[in-house]
């Protein structure tokens, strides 16, 4: 499948989706991004082919903008692509949507990112956090969502972030809420376990 038309394999078991503007249309129905992987495409009468060079979590995180709204936003949109294509989740989730695009959503974003159905009818309040690795999650970064994701129609939550460190207050509130309401989390050495079609 060409870039633009689909997912492409990007390696740790992600693959890379559109998630903005296409820099250039090659003429075959791809976009070709300004990433660090090599795309190269080839068009013949009878064939079209992609090659590309896998490319490591980091280096694909690195393709997303520098403005931090603009990046949390394409984040976004590849983590509801892997929550939707995800093999090996538990629950598997049959809905995703943006939490704009959820029907019953009852206001401005106001710290859920996503929203998720599983395949039991349970509704998944997602937060998708695009730091850099060494990144530490502070309690500040993830209050808005905790007190957000307690309302009755919500059922889990989900924090995906990329860094696997916690500060021990973060953490700590984390562990508390998790009386109220379930909080999973998807952190960086997940994504390494993502089973992705």
């Amino acid at each position: 499948m060409l870039l633009g038309q689909g997912p492409a394999k990007i390696g740790l078991g992600i693959y890379a989706v559109l998630v903005g503007p296409p820099v250039a249309h090659n003429g075959i129905g791809a976009y070709i991004l300004p990433c660090p992987w090599d795309l190269e495409l080839a068009n013949t009468r009878r064939q079209r082919t992609a090659n590309i060079r896998m490319a490591t979590f980091a280096e694909f995180r690195q393709t997303f903008s520098r403005e931090k709204k603009v990046r949390g936003t394409q984040f976004e949109r590849v983590c509801k692509w892997i929550l939707e294509d995800d093999r090996t989740s538990t629950p598997r989730m049959g809905n995703v949507w943006l939490w704009d695009d959820w029907p019953d959503r009852w206001g401005p974003d106001c710290g859920i990112d996503l929203v998720a159905q599983d395949a039991d009818g349970k509704t998944w309040a997602i937060q998708a956090k695009c730091y850099l690795e060494d990144y530490y999650v502070k309690k500040i970064d993830v209050d808005a969502f905790l007190a957000e994701s307690t309302y009755e129609k919500i059922d889990y939550r989900l924090l995906i972030a990329t860094t696997d460190r916690l500060r021990p207050h973060a953490s700590g509130v984390i562990k508390r809420q998790n009386q109220v309401r379930p909080v999973h989390t998807l952190l960086l050495e997940g994504f390494q376990n993502l089973s992705i079609d």
